[in-house]
């Protein structure tokens, strides 16, 4: 069957578009939508119109995908004002010049914030997505759900439509339905028609908004199946089940709840401590700077006791990861040196790439890792485990590009750096217990990194592009891929070791999920519900295995049973310290005392 080319038009005006285009893209790249190719991705936006634009052109720039940008909103504003139909069709008269060198089989408007002229329409086959089933209201999903809460439905959908110049208007090529009724939705109804016994929609509507109860269930469960829909209709046109000339649309609800059931649960794993032995920051500084493991380590203190101790508003654990790029910058080290070196130094925990490779495959199984790109790059060459499900620190290749002046300060600053007192926090419960010697170091480090480094340009720009994944970007990355597959926290398995997976632990445990801590040190126990102590993944394998085929409930009653000392896997219970002391020298023993020691 021959490979068809899809044109992708999207804002980019949110999170929704980048994960509507990554589930699309890695589905492609696994080979589960076949025969198929996006071959570019157009928007109205140009780069500096909108936070949230610019990162989707981010990431269609890291998925290796041609990018066209056209700002709708600097174009012809006065014409637009005037007669907007006139300005549509120019403006898209424009975009068909800007992709001539192209030849999409069709178009998909993914999140595309404009109404296509009919001169568009002619030129492509173009699907979108509408929030309501086959016959079912128009509008904005807002509008659909309203309508749908008036009139009582007992059942909604979600489809895909042909698009025509009259909004909403085109012929469904697919579509999925769901239920309004049943246990979720009952005592949600009989609330709505008490409510509206006494009260007129709009008021309601002004009220409440989108806050009212049965609104955000009809929502969440539309929501829930728009990615899926996407992809299988996607799908189905790749395997030719589906064609723009199709007569009847195409019902895909069989195959969108089989694909929400094979994914029913989500596998959430920390990189570096659960999976591999290597702290690759510290090797890295280890391998190409001077007394590269001192410097690591006091900036790795100086990190905790800013986070943990200070409570330092605004900062965020894991900054150490931008902090001591341009040194090894001023060593010459790129992001392609620092993937070399990974591969040739990547070491996994006994059992971890036996566990990879059983959930390489499972598409709800997510790596986040702190670490930086070219050492998950080289954990994906090494398994297979798709790159396009792992969160790490981006690197951008120009950063790295210091002038001569600047890799000499920075060189000095290194060895003024390694001259300052050591900061040992084992002791300290509070900024007043800090010994002379490490308020010292505390003080003067503020000052090398907070204002004598970015005053150099190079520096200021590594401070201000690079965006470690501390905790709260690991919550963040958590969120996206939940919404990626539609679930909920509570289906959430969490497994990490560290001051970094403090924050997604806590949020998985309180939504209901599960956390586990592997040879975590005190943060990672601190907020674990399970804590695993082990020599090597095997507990993993088991523990993860149980929970995907029968959940978290299961996982409980199996540790509760649990008899073996080594490994050992049991609840979280007060006092802390005995287990925190444990888990801590089983972290040492299996990374190494200068890895293991570490936050």
């Amino acid at each position: 069957m021959p490979l068809k080319k899809i044109g992708w038009f999207s804002t980019g005006r949110d999170r929704a578009a980048r994960l509507l285009l990554l589930a699309v893209e890695e589905k492609i790249q696994a080979r589960e939508i076949k025969n198929l190719k996006i071959e570019f991705v157009f928007s109205n936006r140009e780069e500096g119109e909108g936070k949230e634009s610019d990162e989707f052109f981010r990431l269609v720039k890291k998925l290796g995908l041609p990018l066209i940008t056209f700002s709708s909103q600097k174009f012809k504003p006065d014409l637009r004002r005037e007669n907007v139909e006139k300005w549509r069709e120019v403006y898209d008269r424009e975009v068909i010049k800007r992709v001539k060198n192209f030849s999409p089989d069709f178009i998909v408007f993914s999140g595309y914030m404009l109404i296509g002229s009919p001169l568009l329409c002619k030129s492509f086959p173009i699907i979108n997505l509408h929030p309501a089933a086959p016959g079912g209201p128009k509008g904005t999903w807002q509008e659909v759900i309203w309508e749908l809460m008036e009139k009582r439905e007992r059942e909604s959908g979600v489809l895909i439509h042909r698009v025509t110049p009259q909004l909403d208007e085109g012929p469904p090529l697919s579509f999925v339905r769901y239920s309004l009724r049943g246990k979720d939705f009952n005592s949600l109804w009989e609330r709505w028609e008490k409510k509206r016994e006494g009260t007129p929609l709009e008021e309601i509507k002004r009220k409440e908004g989108e806050k009212e109860p049965l609104f955000q269930k009809i929502r969440e469960e539309g929501v829930k199946r728009e990615i899926p829909l996407l992809v299988q209709t996607i799908k189905a046109i790749g395997e030719g089940r589906l064609g723009f000339k199709s007569k009847k649309p195409l019902e895909l609800t069989q195959e969108v709840e089989k694909e929400r059931k094979r994914e029913e649960r989500v596998i959430f794993l920390d990189c570096e401590g659960p999976l591999t032995i290597n702290d690759n920051a510290l090797e890295l500084c280890q391998e190409f700077l001077p007394e590269g493991e001192r410097f690591f380590t006091l900036i790795s203190r100086w990190d905790d006791w800013l986070t943990d101790i200070e409570k330092r508003k605004g900062y965020r654990p894991g900054t150490t990861l931008k902090f001591i790029l341009p040194f090894l910058s001023a060593w010459e080290v790129t992001p392609e040196k620092m993937r070399e070196f990974s591969l040739a130094t990547l070491l996994f925990v006994p059992e971890a790439e036996k566990l990879l490779q059983k959930l390489k495959d499972f598409p709800s199984s997510f790596i986040i890792s702190t670490s930086y790109e070219p050492y998950l790059e080289a954990l994906s060459l090494r398994t297979g485990f798709p790159l396009l499900r792992m969160r790490f620190t981006t690197l951008e290749r120009e950063l790295f590009d210091l002038s001569s002046y600047e890799k000499e300060k920075i060189k000095k600053t290194l060895e003024e750096i390694l001259l300052l007192p050591e900061i040992d926090l084992k002791e300290v419960k509070k900024k007043e217990n800090l010994p002379p010697g490490a308020r010292k170091t505390v003080k003067r480090l503020e000052e090398i990194f907070f204002k004598k480094l970015p005053s150099l340009p190079g520096v200021r720009e590594f401070f201000k592009r690079i965006n470690p994944v501390g905790g709260e970007e690991k919550s963040q990355a958590l969120s996206e891929f939940l919404e990626l597959r539609g679930k909920s926290i509570s289906s959430s398995l969490y497994i990490g070791d560290s001051i970094t997976d403090q924050d997604p632990m806590r949020m998985v445990r309180e939504g209901g999920g599960l956390s586990v801590s592997f040879n975590g040190n005190r943060y990672a126990v601190r907020e674990a519900e399970i804590v695993c102590i082990s020599p090597d993944a095997s507990p993993l394998i088991d523990l993860v295995e149980l929970f995907l085929k029968e959940g978290k409930e299961k996982v409980l009653e199996w540790v509760k049973e649990w008899k073996k000392t080594s490994p050992w896997l049991g609840f979280k219970r007060e006092p802390l310290e005995p287990i925190v002391e444990e888990s801590e020298r089983m972290r040492k023993r299996v990374r190494g005392k200068a890895r293991g020691r570490l936050g």
